[in-house]
């Protein structure tokens, strides 16, 4: 689920955390795509951190990066979820500055954002599913 509040964006599988961050004003944006909370062989770990300095989060699959963005003072929240193997949604990171990162599986909501927005565009993070799968 993606939710946001002023600028800030968080990406949440946790229902517990969706009802919290909801009770103090965040929105729901929606589901940007599709994972899964259990590991699998060759699922994708994606990591989410947290900056405390200015409130950002961002997700990686990166450990490198991970381990980075920890000697800079990131918090990191452990696995937030696994990316499917075999999964086929390229799922794209972009950002604005030092706003939030955003993912998204829509090529459109990329593009816009990366064309016409002022976003700066990472690429694809991971793959990931546009439906839930059973």
């Amino acid at each position: 689920m993606r939710l946001f509040k002023g600028t800030k964006h968080v990406y949440s599988t946790d229902e517990t955390e969706q009802t919290i961050l909801k009770r103090k004003g965040w929105k729901v944006e929606g589901v940007s795509f599709f994972a899964t909370a259990q590991t699998a062989p060759k699922a994708t770990a994606t990591y989410r951190l947290y900056n405390p300095a200015n409130g950002n989060h961002l997700l990686s699959t990166d450990p490198v990066e991970v381990a980075a963005l920890q000697r800079r003072g990131w918090s990191n929240d452990g696995v937030a979820f696994y990316a499917p193997q075999g999964a086929t949604a390229a799922v794209k990171r972009f950002h604005r500055g030092s706003e939030e990162h955003l993912y998204t599986a829509d090529e459109n909501e990329y593009q816009v954002n990366t064309t016409k927005k002022g976003y700066s565009g990472d690429g694809t993070l991971l793959y990931a599913a546009v439906t839930e799968q059973k």
